[in-house]
C-alpha cells in the first residue's frame, strides 16, 4: 500500500514541476536544445511538449481576446488567466473616457491622415490612344516633368500631344501604378507591425499574469494598429459584471454610441473564493492507531496485550496557502479523543500466589491468566501538512498528501481486569494529567479528493512514530490510519 503511494506522489511531483519550474526553465533551453543542460531538462520536463502547448495557448489568446468585431476603433476584454495558463476572454466596457481615447487614435493616425489622395487617371478615347502609340511618352522624364517637352525630331508629335494629350496621360497611368504598388506596400507593413504589436501585447499579458491562481485583466486595444491602449487588473468577478457589448467609439467621427467611462470613484469589488489563495476551516478527524505495549507502563508483567478495538476522533481548526491551483501548505490545531480496549486470552501476568497454610508464605508467579483492559485519553494536536495535487476540471483535484504531526497527550483514565487461577483482580487509574515531557511525534502520507477548494476528503496511513516520555509505540506496520474531512472558506 505504502509503495503504491509513494509512486502515487512522485507523480503527482513531477506534475507540479511542469506546470510551474519546467514552464521557467524550458524557455531559455529553446535557443540551444543541445546543450547538456538541456537535454537533461528535457527529458524531465519533455520541454518541446510544454513548449509547444504554450505557443499554442498564446495563439488561443490572440484568437480570443485580440481578435476584434465590428468597425469600432477601439475594443475591450475581461481577460480571464488560470496559474499562468490563458482560460477565456468575454467583452468587457471600455475604461477610458471619450477624450482619452480620441487623443490616442489622433496620435497613432496621422499617417494614414496625411496620405495622399488616390491618383485620378484623365479619360481618353480609343482614337487618341491609337494614335498616342506613334508618339510615345519618355517615362524617364515622369518624376520630374509635368508637361510633354517639345519634340524637335517629330513636329507632328507636338501636334498629337496638343489634341490628345498623351503625355499627360501616360503620366497619370505611371503614377497610379506607382500609388497603389506603396499602398500595397504600406498595407504590408501595417499587417506586420499589427502582428508584431499582437505578439508583444501577448507577451506583455502572459507576464502580468504569470501567477498562481486567478488573474483577470481588462485590456482595451486600438483596432487599426493592435497596440494596447490600457491593461489594467481586476476584481474575480469582473467577468459577470462586463458589458455584453464591445464599446463602439463611432462618436469620435459621428457624435453617436457615445463611450460610457468607468467612474473613479467606484470601488473595485472584492475578489471571490475562486481568486482567493488563503483559507481557514474547520476538519472531522476519525481513526484507527494500533498499539501493543502501552499497558505494560501501569500493570506489571501485562505483557503480549493484543488491541481488541481501537477508535480516536476529534475536530481541528485549519489555515491553508496555496502556491498553485491544487497545491498548498496546511497548518492546523485538533483536539482529539482516544480509547482503546484490549484482550488477552491466556496470558502471561507476573501474579501474587498467597497461601496460609504454605510454610513459606506469599510468593510470586508468572501466571497465565485472561486479561482485558481499556483506557481513554484527551490530547491536543498541531499537524502541519503539503498537498501537491492534479487540477484534472476545474472543480475537482486528486492530491497526496504529507502530514507531520506534533501532539501532546493531555489527560487520560484507565481500567483492567485480570481474571485466572487464583488471580481476580481489577485495577482502575482515577483520571491524571500528563507531564510536560510527554509529547509523540508522527508521519503520515496518503491521498484524497478535493472539490472546490471548500471541500476536501483524504485518508492518512502512518509512516513513522516517535515518543517522548511516557507516550504509546504506535503499530505503524498494521496500517494505522486515518479520515479527514475538511470545509474551508
Amino acid at each position: 500500500m505504502k509503495k503504491i503511494l509513494l509512486t502515487l506522489i512522485a507523480a503527482t511531483v513531477l506534475y507540479a514541476n511542469e506546470a510551474g519550474m519546467c514552464r521557467s526553465l524550458c524557455g531559455p533551453c529553446a535557443e540551444t536544445p543541445e546543450d547538456a543542460t538541456c537535454m537533461r531538462l528535457d527529458s524531465l520536463c519533455s520541454c518541446q511538449a510544454l513548449l509547444d502547448n504554450i505557443a499554442k495557448n498564446k495563439e488561443l489568446f490572440k484568437e480570443k481576446a485580440l481578435a476584434s468585431e465590428g468597425k469600432s476603433k477601439f475594443y475591450s476584454r475581461t481577460v480571464h488567466f488560470k496559474d499562468g495558463v490563458f482560460v477565456d476572454a468575454q467583452k468587457a466596457k471600455n475604461p477610458l473616457t471619450e477624450d482619452q481615447l480620441k487623443q490616442f487614435h489622433k496620435e497613432h493616425n496621422r499617417a494614414s491622415a496625411n496620405a495622399e489622395a488616390p491618383i485620378q487617371v484623365p479619360s481618353m478615347g480609343d482614337q487618341c490612344k491609337q494614335i498616342c502609340t506613334s508618339c510615345p511618352a519618355d517615362t524617364s522624364l515622369f518624376e520630374t516633368t509635368a508637361t510633354a517637352p517639345e519634340n524637335t525630331k517629330n513636329p507632328l508629335c507636338n501636334k498629337v500631344e496638343e489634341t490628345c494629350k498623351c503625355y499627360e496621360y501616360s503620366r497619370a497611368l505611371w503614377q497610379a501604378a506607382k500609388f497603389h504598388e506603396q499602398d500595397s506596400i504600406a498595407k504590408i507593413e501595417a499587417s506586420l507591425n499589427r502582428i508584431q504589436n499582437e505578439n508583444a501585447v501577448t507577451d506583455s499579458i502572459f507576464g502580468v499574469c504569470d501567477t498562481v491562481g486567478d488573474c483577470y485583466v481588462i485590456i482595451t486595444m486600438h483596432r487599426e494598429t493592435g497596440l494596447l491602449v490600457e491593461v489594467a487588473k481586476t476584481a474575480t468577478d469582473a467577468a459577470k459584471d462586463s458589458a455584453t457589448a464591445v464599446v463602439a467609439v463611432d462618436s469620435l467621427e459621428t457624435g453617436r454610441d457615445k463611450v460610457e467611462p468607468t467612474k473613479n470613484d467606484e470601488k473595485p469589488k472584492a475578489p471571490t473564493k475562486s481568486g482567493d489563495i488563503f483559507y481557514w476551516g474547520i476538519g472531522l478527524v476519525v481513526g484507527s492507531l494500533d498499539e501493543n505495549d502501552f499497558l505494560e507502563n501501569h500493570i506489571d508483567g501485562a505483557n503480549e496485550m493484543v488491541g481488541d478495538f481501537n477508535m480516536e476522533a476529534g475536530i481541528s481548526f485549519l489555515f491553508r496557502w496555496y502556491f498553485y491551483s491544487a497545491g498548498s501548505f496546511q497548518f492546523g490545531l485538533s483536539a482529539l479523543y482516544r480509547h482503546h480496549d484490549y484482550m488477552h486470552t491466556n496470558g502471561q501476568y507476573l501474579g501474587e500466589i498467597s497461601n496460609s497454610n504454605s510454610f513459606f508464605g506469599t510468593s510470586y508467579a508468572t501466571l497465565f491468566v485472561d486479561l482485558w483492559a481499556e483506557y481513554h485519553e484527551l490530547l491536543a494536536e498541531i499537524p502541519l501538512s503539503l498537498r501537491i495535487g492534479i487540477p484534472i476540471v476545474k472543480f475537482f483535484a486528486p492530491f497526496a498528501d504529507l502530514t507531520f504531526s506534533v501532539r501532546k497527550p493531555i489527560y487520560g483514565w484507565n481500567t483492567a481486569d485480570i481474571n485466572g487461577w487464583r488471580v481476580d483482580e481489577t485495577f482502575n487509574w482515577d483520571g491524571d494529567f500528563y507531564s510536560e515531557e510527554d509529547w509523540e511525534f508522527l508521519l503520515w502520507l496518503g491521498p484524497g479528493i478535493e472539490f472546490t477548494k471548500h471541500f476536501s476528503v483524504e485518508i492518512l496511513f502512518m509512516l513513522i512514530d516517535a515518543k517522548s516520555g511516557i507516550g504509546h509505540n504506535y503499530a505503524d506496520e498494521n496500517d494505522s490510519f486515518r479520515l479527514n474531512l475538511q470545509f474551508a472558506w
